[in-house]
C-alpha cells in the first residue's frame, strides 16, 4: 500500500474505507519530507462512528489543524505532503478518548 506522497501520486486505502479524516500536522509541516509544504495526515475510516472518533482525537491535539471528515477519497493538491495513517499502523488514533 502506498501511504505517502505529493500531488500526482496515487495513494491507496484499506478495503472498506468509506470516509476519510484529514488534518494538517503543524509540528511536521515545513521540514523533512514535508520541507516547504504542509504535512497533511489522512486517516481512512470504515464508518461515521470511527471517523468521529479519529476527528475528535485529532481536535484534542494541539499540533493538528483544520480537521475535517470527507466522503470522497482526498484529491491531492500542490503544497502538501500526504501521509495515510491506518488503524493497523496507528491504532491509538482510532480509540475513543486516546488524546
Amino acid at each position: 500500500m502506498n501511504n505517502e506522497g505529493f500531488k500526482g501520486d496515487k495513494l491507496t486505502y484499506p478495503e472498506g474505507t468509506t470516509l476519510w479524516v484529514l488534518c494538517n500536522d503543524s509540528f511536521m509541516s515545513g521540514w523533512g519530507r514535508a520541507g516547504g509544504v504542509i504535512n497533511t495526515l489522512i486517516f481512512p475510516c470504515k464508518d461515521l462512528a470511527q471517523a468521529n472518533i479519529v476527528a475528535d482525537n485529532a481536535r484534542r491535539r494541539g499540533d493538528q489543524k483544520y480537521v475535517r471528515i470527507v466522503s470522497r477519497a482526498p484529491r491531492l493538491r500542490g503544497g502538501h505532503y500526504y501521509q495515510v495513517k491506518t488503524i493497523d499502523e496507528y491504532p491509538m488514533w482510532y480509540k475513543y478518548g486516546a488524546f
